[in-house]
């Protein structure tokens, strides 16, 4: 089981069911922001894991090591191609080649965000590949 401890800062914690007094990854110290909202690989490996520190720094994306906590991968979202900065709440596809996220330009916390289009991308051998807008964002609900 993997959650973002002690929200709003987001500590990533890691425990086995089987023993949850005895977590794998606990919250660094001294504490950094470093999971707020996060998803497992299909294989349970990897942690695909949005972040922020607030203040507008928040949709920072990383695949982390589900068992040491130790980031494999960062992503500059500049490498997607589709002009946002910023990603949240992400997925991982079935298969576990390709990430889905939220991309936007503005958000209150770093598990919520003002605007949003959902992007897939993939993920392989540590590198991320461009970015293809599945839903673009609109200026008003309808």
């Amino acid at each position: 089981m993997a959650f973002s401890a002690e929200q709003p800062e987001g500590y990533l914690t890691v425990l086995s069911t089987d023993a949850p007094e005895q977590p794998l990854v606990t919250p660094p110290s001294p504490p950094v922001a470093n999971a707020n909202m996060l998803s497992f690989s299909p294989d349970g490996a990897k942690l695909v894991v949005s972040y922020g520190r607030g203040n507008g720094d928040n949709g920072h994306l990383a695949i982390r090591n589900a068992v040491t906590g130790d980031v494999e991968a960062e992503l500059d979202p500049a490498t997607l191609g589709i002009g946002v900065k910023k990603l949240f709440m992400p997925e991982w596809s079935p298969l576990g080649r390709e990430i889905v996220a939220v991309a936007a330009t503005t958000d209150e916390r770093p598990w919520s965000v003002n605007d949003g289009s959902i992007v897939v991308f993939r993920y392989e051998d540590g590198r991320f590949g461009h970015g293809e807008v599945l839903v673009p964002a609109t200026s008003a609900l309808s």
